[in-house]
Formats: structure tokens, C-alpha cells, sequence
């Protein structure tokens, strides 16, 4: 019944170390596909969890390419700007975390 929530919350967690949204799209997306058909939870809401979490790691990793990009631009330190940036995405996974629970006992 939990399967999207902790889809969700391991995902953000690998994409926040491996700093690339699209890598872990490719990791976690069969994985979730297969608890999914196994676990017999709404395939839509799986799949929106792997993308959801992958985006968290492209905005908030200091390993991201779009964190160096705009920390460069703007003329900061790559770990401040990240720094800076963790708060608002911490915050915004922790309301998705609960959303994806409160969701889960509807389908």
C-alpha cells in the first residue's frame, strides 16, 4: 500500500546523491513498474512517484548540472546555492511524502 510513498522517498534520495534526474528515472522506473504490477497499486501513481523523486535530485543536488550552471551564472559557491536551494525542496518533498500516503488509501 506504501509503495508510492517509498518509491518516492528512496528515489529522492538516490537522485539527490547521484545528482541527475534522468539517471534515476532509468534506475527506478522498471523497479517501480514491477512493485507496481506486483503490488497491485495504480501504476500512474508509481510511475509519477520515480519522476517526482528524480526531479528533486536535479533541483536540489550540488552534483546537479542545473545547480552548477545557475550557481555559476549568478557568481556563487556551488555548495551555498545548493545549500539555499535544500530547505524549499526538503519542505516541498516532505507535503509530497504525506500527499503520496493520503493518496494511496483513495486508489
Amino acid at each position: 500500500m506504501f509503495i508510492a510513498p517509498l518509491i518516492f522517498v528512496f528515489g529522492a534520495a538516490v537522485s539527490y546523491f547521484i545528482g541527475s534526474a534522468w539517471g534515476t528515472w532509468g534506475i527506478l522506473m522498471p523497479l517501480g513498474i514491477s512493485l507496481a504490477t506486483v503490488g497491485d497499486v495504480s501504476l500512474p501513481l508509481v510511475v509519477g512517484a520515480v519522476f517526482a523523486s528524480g526531479s528533486f535530485g536535479a533541483f536540489a543536488s550540488p552534483l546537479s548540472d542545473d545547480t552548477n550552471t545557475i550557481a555559476k551564472i549568478l557568481g556563487l559557491s556551488v555548495i551555498e546555492y545548493a545549500k539555499y536551494k535544500l530547505r524549499p525542496a526538503l519542505i516541498a518533498a516532505g507535503i509530497t511524502t504525506v500527499l503520496y500516503v493520503a493518496v494511496t488509501f483513495v486508489f
